[in-house]
């Protein structure tokens, strides 16, 4: 009987109630067991309600408690039936780098199912992810390195995902020291060279020199991944006569 009076807190006007209610339910989503009657009762909209007040405190619990739960198979598709992708992406829209790196992480959680895949990319959630990287803030490198990288698992997210200017902001990602983010970076622009319809867009924002940056790292996945985009660059004609004119091989 105690999640629905952590539910009935929730909706208290008094914010040091809401703040308990949020700490409450982030303790308790590291014990699996303790998901179901959560999920169950309505845990997911009265978090997303605590996520939307202006008490910091509160919306960073609140928004830790959602990772969490995104992150069990079993509760993410009720997650985006109680409209929490809409949810999260409005978060990633907050200016304080805490809150977006948990409402990015919840999103890769959530991109590793299939089916969420296309409704993630329809919400909207690629350019307020882009704009996050300018925090230069690693968990938010990694969280959107790995979010991207599920995403353009998708056919029908890959155009979308590039005409929104994704290749800019995995140019900046393909930078960072971090093996994951190189690695899921990498793994996203080899997913996204695969289409031939964003070969050109995929080199007039720089695409092509990411990959190569990413054939110099330490990790075996990362530059295998890197070179299977360059192979598919490559074998277009139109990208082929590009490389030529652009001077990006030397004459012999």
């Amino acid at each position: 009987h105690g999640i629905p009076g952590l539910i009935h807190l929730s909706e208290s006007v008094d914010d040091e109630c809401c703040y308990h209610a949020a700490l409450c339910f982030r303790k308790l989503t590291p014990n699996l067991k303790s998901h179901p009657p959560m999920v169950y009762s309505g845990a997911f909209k009265a978090l997303f309600r605590l996520m939307e007040l202006p008490n910091l405190n509160t919306q960073r619990q609140a928004a830790s408690a959602v990772r969490d739960l995104c992150a069990n198979p079993e509760n993410k598709l009720k997650c985006a039936d109680d409209e929490g992708i809409e949810a999260l992406v409005k978060l990633v829209r907050q200016p304080e780098e805490q809150l977006q790196a948990l409402a990015l992480a919840g999103l890769r959680h959530l991109s590793t199912l299939d089916s969420l895949k296309q409704p993630i990319v329809q919400s909207r959630a690629v350019r307020p992810a882009l704009r996050a990287i300018t925090n230069t803030h690693e968990d938010i490198y990694l969280q959107v390195a790995g979010l991207f990288a599920n995403l353009s698992e998708l056919l029908e997210n890959q155009t979308i995902m590039v005409e929104e200017g994704i290749v800019i902001g995995l140019s900046t990602l393909a930078f960072s020291d971090n093996d994951e983010v190189q690695q899921d970076t990498s793994r996203c622009l080899a997913n996204l060279a695969s289409n031939e319809d964003c070969h050109m867009p995929i080199y007039k924002q720089g695409g092509l020199m990411a990959m190569v940056k990413l054939t110099e790292g330490q990790n075996d996945i990362t530059q295998r991944y890197a070179a299977m985009g360059l192979r598919f660059m490559a074998a277009d004609p139109d990208v082929h006569i590009l490389i030529m004119q652009d001077g990006r091989v030397e004459p012999f």
